[in-house]
């Protein structure tokens, strides 16, 4: 009777607790709601234990953000882009966070294909999309050499924002060995969820982000506070050059012409993570290159709010042009010089 007593306590308690938790979590989701679609993931994403996230090759899904239907392809190499067979070499990578990938717009309203289809007269080049959601340099360097040399690109333009550095320290907070170069040899995704047994944990790891945005907002406000503890370790992360020395050294190696891009948030930008200053941290980054930077820093976009609908390339189709049309004649100036 006493085992049974325990036993409904502990439940009862179980079960206080997570409701507790959803309920601060849903108080939360106000705060985020403009954002709640970045926590929906398509099924062509996946977890790789070497590249932390990548996307799934021939994979096509089609799927609901917010007030848009998006179809969403990859081809061979898991690129959100043509197939590997219409790349040409010598050709130009756009290389990336969701801000390349363009997350919530179709791939034809992409800064890299708009940049593509504006430069043709002068140019008439293939911007090919290595954007990747929720990358930074660090993980966006490890994969790069193989897809170098199998499509031969002659340029790369390197988009930096201002949540990488953190994304850099989060990668690093799952390797379990980091080489001489500051980049993690080794993942393990899992690790943080087998180190103790929690039964409130498990739950949380088990819920299905695809199926509910309250779910999904619910499971990444509890990683981030109570598992990864980023709240406290993110705002104190120092800029991390790692990745982007190494794609220079790649680039020199391999005689590719390389250029950065700054990307801003908007100033409504809303995180899940206390991230500290987004716009010192973005100036911190572009500080570790040693290239070109071309800068959407500027009043006419930064401090034009009818260009961050969402964000300035994240479901904003406007925000991608007036990109493109900003840095159209800096781009065919690089590329042609």
């Amino acid at each position: 009777m006493l085992r049974k007593n325990l036993l409904l306590v502990a439940m009862t308690a179980l079960l206080g607790s997570s409701f507790l938790l959803i309920g601060v979590s849903l108080f939360r989701l106000q705060e985020y709601k403009r954002y709640i679609v970045y926590m929906r993931l398509p099924r062509c994403l996946e977890w790789d234990v070497r590249y932390d996230q990548i996307f799934k090759p021939n994979c096509k899904e089609t799927f609901r953000l917010s007030d848009r239907v998006v179809d969403f392809q990859t081809n061979e190499m898991g690129l959100r882009d043509r197939a590997v067979s219409q790349i040409k070499p010598e050709q130009v990578f756009v290389v990336g966070d969701s801000v390349v990938e363009v997350m919530g717009l179709q791939y034809s309203e992409s800064f890299s294909q708009v940049l593509e289809k504006e430069t043709a007269d002068e140019l008439g080049l293939q911007f090919i999309n290595l954007g990747r959601r929720r990358s930074s340099p660090v993980t966006q360097v490890l994969g790069l050499r193989a897809k170098i040399e199998k499509l031969k690109p002659k340029y790369i333009i390197w988009a930096l924002t201002e949540n990488d550095f953190n994304d850099d320290y989060f990668a690093k907070e799952r390797a379990t060995e980091i080489g001489s170069n500051g980049l993690p040899i080794k993942f393990d995704i899992q690790y943080l969820k087998n180190t103790e047994p929690n039964l409130l944990k498990d739950f949380i790891f088990n819920l299905d982000p695809g199926s509910s945005d309250s779910l999904a907002i619910l499971k990444y406000i509890y990683l981030s506070k109570f598992v990864f503890k980023t709240y406290e370790k993110w705002e104190n992360a120092p800029a991390d050059c790692s990745g982007i020395h190494e794609a220079e050294r790649i680039a020199r190696e391999m005689n590719i012409k390389l250029g950065f891009m700054a990307v801003p948030f908007s100033p409504k930008y809303v995180s899940l993570y206390r991230e500290g200053n987004l716009k010192l941290q973005l100036q911190k980054l572009i500080e570790c290159t040693s290239h070109p930077v071309f800068d959407l820093r500027v009043p006419s976009i930064s401090r034009d709010e009818h260009f961050y609908q969402e964000d300035l390339m994240h479901f904003n189709a406007e925000g991608v042009r007036k990109s493109v049309q900003y840095l159209k004649r800096q781009i065919i100036e690089f590329i042609q010089n």
